[in-house]
């Protein structure tokens, strides 16, 4: 390999006390596909307590490009320490940011390339994750983005495996230093991480920026789901890996119908587009009942309500689909804000709903929650 060509990115692992989580990562990014391409790699290890974490850092051989470990003297946390491979970005240039606890498919490289081709001009465009999102985190379902022909879609938060741009890093990261926060702004599940939770401030600067993030259609990296110094094991965060060659079919942000806001709803722009019915109305998107601020006249929800504008059905995957297509039935609503339920009344009567709807489908992500949602449904069949 001729070291003299240029890195196009710099892969930074952020690791801490997992050495086997660390060594399974190692190994999955020596074995991916890199074409000759020179990739550098850096592992920053936050402190130097854990002797096995230095020990695999220190001893595997990188044959791709320069390797570098550097082990932090003092703890930096964990919110720090990613600020701190963010950063890097001013050196490097454009990084590819993991977590020790994360593999990789073969074919990433070929990804994060053509992403940075295609998105590095686009100011809406905040960063790209290789984890593909299967799970709805705000009440705990399937999500099944709409699928719009391309490769791709957008979503206000970040996940695994982030591709920072320098120029997109330092915007952030200028927005950051004004520590100018308004936490009311994010979901109320974002709200309650803790301070030291780097992504709890990220996604509000989505917000009040109104940037996405990209997210492929098929994961490039998954989360192991391993137990850690912050997060418990993470089986409902495993996805499936791209275990072959892709042509990647990108799409321009004004030509996706594939973009969902911070709590995963889908952005009403797009709804509208399908259905001509709701272009005169303002509107918001509640279909999982967790939007504590409604800024508009009328909301699609999963409320019931006798003063509806329109109803429409369940029986299309996604569900949000059966508003696009204008499917009439009783289970979306768009109604005045004003009819809706106060937050918390109405974030648990959509997440039974929306699990009932979910069993009904055959759209369930397990055996514990398949008893859940069975249960749930005796509850909700007469509602």
């Amino acid at each position: 390999m001729n070291q003299n060509r240029k890195c196009l990115f710099t892969i930074i692992i952020a690791a801490h006390n997992r050495a086997k989580s660390l060594k399974n990562l190692i190994n999955s990014l020596s074995n991916a596909d890199y074409d000759s391409q020179v990739i550098n790699l850096i592992i920053s290890i936050d402190t130097s307590r854990f002797v096995d974490v230095l020990e695999v850092a220190s001893n595997f051989k990188w044959n791709y490009g320069n390797k570098k470990v550097i082990v932090h003297k003092e703890q930096k946390g964990l919110k720090n320490h990613f600020l701190w491979c963010g950063d890097q970005t001013n050196e490097v240039g454009p990084v590819l940011f993991l977590e020790e606890d994360m593999m990789v498919s073969r074919y990433y490289v070929k990804y994060v390339n053509e992403y940075l081709n295609f998105y590095s001009d686009d100011s809406r465009v905040a960063g790209s994750s290789l984890y593909s999102i299967h799970f709805n985190e705000m009440i705990t379902t399937n999500f099944i983005p709409i699928d719009d022909g391309s490769d791709v879609f957008f979503y206000q938060q970040p996940y695994w495996g982030t591709i920072y741009h320098p120029k997109k890093w330092k915007e952030f990261r200028s927005w950051y230093n004004k520590k100018n926060y308004d936490w009311g702004l994010l979901p109320m599940n974002v709200q309650n991480w803790g301070d030291n939770s780097f992504k709890k401030a990220y996604i509000l600067y989505l917000i009040v920026n109104k940037k996405y993030f990209v997210f492929p259609r098929i994961s490039l990296a998954t989360n192991m789901g391993v137990a850690g110094l912050h997060t418990s094991n993470l089986v409902e965060y495993q996805t499936p890996l791209l275990f072959g060659q892709k042509k990647w079919k990108f799409i321009n942000f004004d030509e996706s119908c594939s973009i969902y806001d911070a709590y995963q709803e889908m952005v009403p722009n797009i709804i509208k587009k399908f259905n001509p019915l709701l272009s005169e109305y303002n509107i918001d998107v509640d279909l999982n009942g967790t939007k504590h601020t409604i800024n508009s006249d009328y909301v699609l929800t999963l409320k019931k309500s006798k003063n509806y504008v329109f109803k429409f059905s369940h029986h299309l995957k996604p569900l949000i689909a059966n508003v696009m297509y204008n499917i009439e039935g009783d289970s979306i609503f768009l109604i005045k804000k004003d009819q809706r339920f106060n937050i918390g009344r109405n974030s648990r009567r959509s997440r039974i709903k929306l699990m009932y709807l979910s069993l009904k489908t055959n759209n369930i992500i397990n055996k514990k929650k398949m008893i859940l949602m069975t249960l749930l449904s005796f509850i909700y069949r007469d509602r």
